[in-house]
């Protein structure tokens, strides 16, 4: 295969056919061909077998059956589309494809950037071919994979690095290079490459992914950015003047400031109008267009804790703690009823479907039924032992479901005003109820920091949201149903997907109790209202960054790839070890159960376990495929500093500030040896094993860094000092005091300890 090209010539066909894929078939790696029936097209140049075609086929990671080819990974596919960007130098080039053609069916993982330098490459200013190549024909802004094999071309090879610059150059004359530099740009910054103080006036980046990217000082006049994706970017001081900027995305709303805590909100149906419930008692009104305030309602003497709006979106039912009900009228500002007969505050309000009803939740444990019309109550329903904090119609009006201090759910019956199910097993007060749109599912938030979901016909738990670290307040399916949003008490909003339970995104931003969340009636945005004065409004389409991994309640302490690397694994002050999805960014385990701080963990070398040390004092092995503790290592009586797994995994050492070190084995959980007489805590450690022993190294406290031989006698382990970095410290490893004269037995013993060796004792 070495001879006549035919390295070059795989290489040109797997460009040329990746190339034809994403033209023809958008990326999909599946062909297929027919010899009669696809005569004349694309794909007779790629799948006949004239001209040695079956041969170049053979060597590429295809595989066949019958008429369907298929790309044996994923990987090989988008792996073939960077080369068509930009191949290695020829010196690699030869490497990579017999690399490329000795490794069919393994994972591309092992391709090779290596950098290396070549005069054969195309010349720095000499960007045209890249115009030409998918670089300049296709976004590839949403191609995760072709990103990262572009952004390690560029960490390699300068030369590419600066193409992709003269490519972002050539875009402030050329509007046909304008596809071309927003993918430049994006590889660039995925790079690291900072824009610090660049002359980037009048460049045209429609669509490029700018997130994170460092742009302070730069220059970016007249600069095309529509679309383009500034999350998390650092432009502090940049120019924009004449910049084009529809469309791009912060990944961010402004918050809107108010003179009170904010404790309830809602859209309008039509999405136009948003109104806000303070704790002074106003009710403030928006214009979601533009953001401002349009109206500001006063009448109740008490905080407002639910707002309403009617379908028709015309009118607004609010319920206060000075136990009325109120109904608005949108354009005037007036209220139009005052409902009185509560014995305490309301904590709900709802209109029913149709709009003829109104349910209120009071303090006083009852539900009451209001006539819209006549503002008379028509049914009080009665069961509830405690305060009701929230109440919702059924989508079909035919059922009410409230929560209560009691910590039940109870659905109701509308017509005959009785009780139908009574949900149980929520630990604390129930904050807030919603059904899903379709009516079969109700979510409920509590105080004991969960939401559960709730079958509504046979009454059962499906679901129940953990992750939250104080009480969740608020509620509320997105208008497609697939998503759950809960405000909390920790001070974040939480989105969860309906079908799995996970948690998909952490909202962070507030400083005080969320208390209400909602979504917008198009499902595009949240809005989160808090005690911290603000109402935030976040952007849903954009929140995914899968470079930050959002789920701890609290500091993440430590964060470690697996061996294969495809989970992450972090500790956090929220007592709490998450296992992460590397390429969705999803939490796929959440390990509970130490009672303190988790500043460290790490996976063993096979990957299948994880460990991790707590401010407990303990160390916890969890199982990777479940998610279950199967040892807690208990011994040490202060804190733990360090914890290393040895080469093969079996035993794990761990460092404390108790001034000792622990080895353990991690089939029985069971305490091996125990190493003491440091002058301090035990810092850092590491473990090596060599075909006779293993060998642990410490860093002390105590200023010193020492060797230790661990030997095994039956199942005795014992650690010798083979040296140590202080001249205190005694280092006689492999002395031998045969016919020693005046050594006491304490001393002897020592050495012994020490690993000196005397011939006469039994003592290894």
């Amino acid at each position: 295969m070495r001879d006549s090209g035919f390295q070059e010539h795989g290489i040109k066909y797997l460009k040329e056919l990746v190339m034809a894929i994403y033209d023809h078939q958008n990326g999909n790696p599946v062909v297929h061909y027919s010899e009669h029936d696809d005569q004349g097209t694309w794909k007779e140049a790629f799948f006949s077998d004239r001209d040695g075609r079956n041969l170049l086929r053979d060597v590429i990671p295809l595989t066949r059956n019958g008429d369907q080819y298929q790309f044996i990974h994923k990987p090989f596919l988008e792996y073939g589309l960077s080369l068509a960007v930009f191949g290695p130098s020829k010196r690699n080039e030869d490497t990579e494809a017999m690399s490329l053609m000795s490794r069919r069916g393994n994972p591309i993982s092992s391709l090779s950037f290596e950098s290396s330098s070549s005069t054969e490459r195309t010349s720095i200013g000499d960007d045209k071919y890249l115009l030409d190549s998918p670089l300049g024909k296709r976004n590839l802004v949403g191609e995760r994979s072709v990103l990262q094999f572009l952004t390690e071309r560029v960490q390699q090879e300068a030369v590419f690095k600066d193409q992709l610059h003269s490519v972002i150059e050539r875009s402030k004359t050329d509007e046909m290079a304008q596809v071309a530099a927003a993918n430049a740009i994006t590889i660039l910054v995925r790079a690291g490459v900072r824009f610090n103080g660049a002359d980037l006036r009048n460049i045209k980046v429609p669509g490029a992914d700018l997130s994170f990217g460092m742009f302070d000082s730069a220059q970016l006049e007249g600069a095309d950015l529509r679309k383009v994706n500034l999350r998390n970017v650092w432009m502090r001081q940049a120019k924009l003047r004449g910049a084009q900027m529809k469309g791009v995305q912060f990944g961010e709303l402004p918050f809107l400031q108010e003179d009170s805590e904010v404790w309830c909100s809602a859209y309008s149906p039509d999405g136009e109008t948003y109104v806000a419930g303070l704790s002074d008692g106003n009710i403030s009104l928006y214009e979601t267009s533009r953001w401002n305030r349009t109206q500001r309602l006063e009448g109740h003497s008490d905080r407002v804790n639910s707002l309403s709006f009617l379908v028709t979106g015309d009118r607004i039912t609010s319920g206060s703690d000075d136990s009325t009900v109120r109904v608005w009228d949108v354009d005037t500002g007036e209220c139009i009823h005052t409902l009185q007969g509560h014995s305490n505050g309301i904590s709900s309000v709802a209109y029913s479907p149709k709009g003829d009803r109104i349910a209120s939740g009071s303090r006083d444990s009852t539900v009451r039924l209001w006539n819209v019309d006549t503002g008379e109550c028509v049914h009080t329903l009665l069961g509830h032992s405690e305060d009701v904090n929230s109440v919702v119609y059924s989508p079909k009006g035919d059922q009410i479901a409230s929560g209560s201090n009691d910590s039940t759910v109870r659905v109701w019956g509308v017509d005959i005003g009785e009780c139908v199910h009574t949900l149980q097993g929520h630990s604390g007060e129930v904050f807030s109820v919603v059904y899903s749109p379709k009516g079969d599912r109700i979510a409920s938030g509590s105080g004991d920091k969960t939401v559960r979901l709730w079958d509504v016909d046979t009454g059962e738990c499906v679901h129940t949201l953990q992750g939250h670290s104080d009480t969740v307040r608020s509620v509320v399916y997105s208008p497609k149903g697939d998503r759950i949003a809960s405000g909390s008490w920790d001070n974040t909003v939480r989105v969860w997907d309906v079908d799995t339970g996970e948690c998909v995104h952490t909202l962070q931003g507030h400083s005080n109790y969320v208390n209400s969340v909602v979504y917008s009636p198009k499902g595009d945005q949240i809005a989160s209202g808090s005690e911290d004065f603000t109402v935030r409004l976040w952007d849903v389409g954009t929140d995914e960054c899968f470079h930050t991994l959002q789920g701890h309640s609290e500091n993440v302490r430590s964060a470690v790839y697996s061996p294969k690397v495809d989970r992450i694994a972090s500790g956090s002050e929220d007592f709490t070890v998450r296992v992460w999805d590397v390429e969705t960014g999803e939490c796929v385990h959440i390990l509970q159960g130490h009672n303190g701080w988790v500043d460290s963990v790490m996976y063993s070398p096979k990957g299948d376990q994880i460990a991790s040390k707590s401010w407990d004092m303990t160390v916890r092995v969890w199982d990777v495929d479940t998610g279950e503790c199967v040892h807690t290592l208990q011994g040490h009586s202060n804190w733990i500093f360090s914890v290393v797994y040895s080469p093969k995994g079996d035993q794990i050492a761990s460092g404390s500030d108790d001034g000792t070190v622990k080895l353990w084995n991690v089939e029985t959980g069971q305490c091996l040896a125990t190493i003491s007489g440091f002058g301090g805590g035990v810092n850092s450690i590491a473990l090596e094993s060599s075909f006779d022993a293993l060998y642990l190294v410490t860093g002390s406290a105590d200023k010193s860094v020492r060797h230790w031989r661990i030997t095994k006698k039956g199942i005795e382990h014992k650690a010798v000092l083979c040296w140590s970095s202080l001249h205190e410290v005694l280092a006689v490893n492999g002395l031998s005091f045969e016919d020693v004269q005046g050594l006491s037995l304490p001393n002897r013993e020592l050495l012994i300890q020490r690993g000196a060796f005397d011939p006469k004792s039994s003592v290894l």
